[in-house]
């Protein structure tokens, strides 16, 4: 493993990255610092630093840079609150109103603000009205990033704007939200809103505990499937209207950070953009693209960017997680056969390897962050494994048609609707049994990298027959 890690510069930067980052948590995490170090040493251990250990200290220094924002103390009684805010996260679109992360003269809270006025990351407003305590559910969310109450507002003027790729991105998922509302019933609007742009706050709470019990939310989390889906569907249309590769690389690489943004800029959805970025890049330049090193590139970008404190998201963790266990199993994959037959059984096939290998690789995160282990979340997601793909796919399309024919775009979305039913279907009938998950008891996180420390170690390059 360690030929494989040293000569992929960003892997080690972004694993003294993550180090550094939890020694500025503990102290005590300095020991895996130094030993993370030493590890990496030439081949003549005291005469100088190699190469891979200073990638490595330039990871662990970018966390000093960055420094993650604490945990907020909530606040426990309501109070007046007037001044400037500047939005933090591009906003998440409830049934009536859009909550936001911002930055204000008091430290960081949240804004809720009605779902007609415009907000994207970037904005800032002028706003007058009161802060009040989080509700329950909110407050272990929005303290883990430091905020500490939620600006209930009853003026907001927006006296400035932010980047113009966030108001594209944010205008685009506002149009596909409204679209998608307005032709499907509610259960599976909420559904496939939150399929393609992460927008699952309307999701009823019995559907998210099914999803989480059959081991399935990731279908309702914009990740690198999603990323894929557009990037193929964008650079086939671009193909056939004849448009230059080099031109065509650029633009799907464009699309690709404008629906990061319009899906809310969340750590899964950046790490498919930043690792389609990296293909588009490579393919630009007509090299080829190191899967690893793009996953590690997302990573730094993720925490430099958007903030330190995101390694503590679990979905941050599960994302990266999840994306490294299956690139490093589906590494070198076999020549496909030609034949229909074997084709289709060669995916059935390796749509059970991609959820069996998921479900190892996120099962101990799950455990860890939701006290659960889903006991069926492979049968769960083979049968689900083709609902996100028809979801985007159709959905996406028929909101592009609408522009145009709006009977056809419509038309469109009845085998959405018939999909979305049939995934809810299986999701809530699964997520019902009595054993779909099983409690697990609080551990420390310090079990989780003996235990993914332990799978690296156990896993070795395989060499297959060319041909």
């Amino acid at each position: 493993m360690r030929k494989e890690i040293e000569g992929r510069v960003l892997v080690v930067a972004a694993a003294g990255l993550l180090v550094s980052i939890a020694c500025l948590f503990a102290l005590e995490n300095l020991v895996l610092l130094v030993a993370g170090f030493l590890l990496l040493s030439g081949p003549e251990p005291g005469k100088r630093i190699s190469g891979p250990q200073a990638a490595y200290l330039i990871g662990a220094f970018l966390a000093v840079l960055r420094p993650p924002i604490p945990r907020a103390e909530p606040i426990l009684e309501p109070r007046a609150f007037a001044g400037e805010v500047q939005l933090l996260s591009m906003p998440r679109i409830g049934q009536a109103r859009q909550v936001a992360l911002v930055e204000t003269r008091e430290g960081r809270m949240t804004i809720s603000l009605p779902n007609a006025m415009e907000a994207d990351l970037g904005d800032r407003f002028r706003v007058s009205g009161r802060i009040v305590p989080f509700s329950e559910s909110a407050e272990q969310r929005w303290t883990q990033e430091g905020a500490a109450g939620e600006i209930r507002p009853i003026v907001a003027e927006r006296i400035a704007s932010g980047f113009w790729l966030f108001r594209v991105g944010s205008n685009m998922r506002r149009s596909f939200v409204d679209f998608a509302t307005g032709v499907l019933p509610p259960e599976a609007a909420a559904f496939v809103t939150a399929v393609c742009f992460n927008q699952d706050q309307d999701l009823r709470p019995d559907t998210v505990d099914a999803l989480r019990s059959t081991g399935t939310i990731h279908i309702v989390t914009t990740s690198g499937l999603h990323a894929m889906l557009l990037a193929f569907m964008a650079g086939l249309l671009l193909e056939r209207l004849l448009v230059p590769r080099r031109i065509r690389m650029a633009a799907v690489m464009v699309l690709l950070f404008v629906y990061a943004a319009a899906a809310g800029f969340r750590p899964p959805t950046v790490r498919a953009a930043s690792m389609g970025a990296m293909y588009c890049t490579a393919s630009f330049w007509n090299r080829l693209a190191d899967v690893m090193s793009a996953i590690a590139f997302a990573a730094i970008a993720i925490l430099v960017l958007g903030g330190t404190e995101k390694v503590l998201d679990p979905g941050f963790q599960i994302s990266f997680v999840t994306a490294t266990a299956i690139v490093l199993t589906f590494a070198s994959p076999a020549p496909w056969p030609k034949q229909i037959g074997p084709r289709i059984a060669r995916v059935a096939g390796e749509a059970l390897r991609v959820s069996v290998v998921a479900w190892l690789a996120s099962a101990p995160l799950i455990a860890y962050h939701f006290g659960q282990v889903s006991l069926i979340a492979v049968v769960a997601n083979y049968l689900i494994v083709f609902v996100a793909p028809i979801v985007i796919g159709l959905s996406l399309a028929a909101w592009g048609l609408a522009g145009v024919v709006e009977v056809v775009g419509h038309a469109f979305m009845w085998p959405v609707k018939i999909v979305s039913g049939y995934a809810l279907a299986v999701v809530e009938t699964l997520g019902a049994l009595p054993y779909a998950a099983v409690p697990t008891a609080p551990f420390s996180a310090y079990w989780l990298v003996a235990i993914y420390g332990g799978a690296l170690m156990l896993w070795s390059p395989r060499a297959r027959p060319s041909g």
